[in-house]
């Protein structure tokens, strides 16, 4: 090592080298919880059952109908 801390190689030790591997599925994890991977699941669905239907819906499409669903009717339990 250098006098100051580096490795002479120049090659930096990056300790989050190890941890990266593990957040990835705790990601996925939370952009399923939020919604922010809605899109990507209706693309993989739509694939999966209504190939020869047409084409699936554009990503600001699908937001705004989801969105429609969602606070249009009754909102409230009584």
């Amino acid at each position: 090592m250098s006098r100051r801390g580096w490795p002479k190689n120049g090659c930096v030790i990056r300790p989050m080298n190890g941890v990266l591997p593990h957040l990835k599925p705790l990601w996925q994890v939370i952009r399923t919880l939020s919604g922010d991977d809605a899109y990507d699941r209706y693309l993989a669905h739509w694939r999966d059952h209504h190939d020869g239907e047409g084409a699936p819906l554009d990503r600001k499409s699908f937001y705004k109908q989801r969105l429609d669903r969602k606070w249009n009717g009754i909102n409230r339990c009584c």
